[in-house]
């Protein structure tokens, strides 16, 4: 099948975020990313590919044919004005929005959740869930003005881990924050001023790692309801970490923390 013209400015007005937040759909794009949406919850209305591109990667297609999502034929110039990217793979997907909750995190078999206050930057938040997936945490907590979930940047910094654990979005963090600690969860605070965390550290059995915005830090009232503020050693003269950096290195005491534990 073709792609119509109304089809192919709706999938570019997707790019908008007024228009994804309307209609709780957003564009996906890359090979690696789709596989992981295949094998998910979330839904996939269609696919747009190249013909070379479907050539490339029948086995994902068949996949799609199995699930009967329908797919469109387009040409490499059309998909270069529809994608985000420079270089497109040749394969978009519009997959609708999950909306999770935070019943949706089984916290009596979490052991670690992150929760984000403020993160601004797509790329950090995205290269943070894709570390978050690869480090095995339960979940994440966006708090209220963080970069949203959808954003084209944010899905594409993932590559596909956005489809393998909740993430709930929008979150009041200093209500959020003192109902998970009254039921046992401790909460941690990373600062650039707090206490400087070794490998024998021992985190507690359910731990919320909290950062924040990548200007400002962590707002004052959530740093108040934090059990300890955290840091990492620092041996150089950088002024700070990324914060994506900055998760990936506390994630990995967490993960010695673990092995030392059992």
């Amino acid at each position: 099948m073709n792609l119509s013209n109304r089809q192919k400015q709706y999938l570019r007005s997707l790019s908008r975020k007024k228009i994804r937040d309307k209609e709780k759909k957003f564009l996906l794009e890359g090979w690696r990313a789709l596989k992981d949406a295949l094998n998910s919850e979330f839904t996939i209305e269609y696919l747009v590919a190249t013909k070379k591109a479907q050539e490339l990667y029948p086995q994902i297609l068949v996949r799609a044919q199995q699930l009967s999502i329908p797919l469109y034929t387009i040409t490499e110039q059309e998909v270069e004005l529809i994608a985000n990217t420079e270089h497109s793979q040749g394969i978009l997907a519009l997959v609708h929005q999950k909306q999770w909750t935070l019943t949706d995190i089984e916290q009596s078999k979490a052991a670690m959740l992150i929760a984000c206050d403020a993160i601004s930057d797509p790329g950090n938040l995205g290269t943070m869930i894709r570390t978050c997936d690869w480090f095995g945490v339960d979940g994440m907590f966006l708090g209220k003005g963080s970069v949203s979930l959808y954003n084209e940047k944010v899905v594409r910094s993932t590559v596909g881990s956005l489809f393998h654990f909740p993430i709930v979005e929008e979150v009041n963090l200093p209500s959020v924050l003192s109902e998970y600690k009254n039921k046992g969860w401790k909460v941690l605070a990373a600062t650039l001023d707090g206490d400087i965390l070794e490998q024998q550290f021992v985190f507690p059995q359910k731990t919320i790692l909290v950062f924040g915005n990548e200007a400002h830090g962590i707002q004052a009232p959530i740093t108040k309801i934090a059990d300890r503020t955290v840091t990492i050693q620092r041996y150089g003269r950088a002024e700070s970490l990324n914060v994506s950096s900055a998760c990936s290195v506390l994630l990995t005491l967490w993960r010695y923390s673990q092995r030392q534990r059992s």
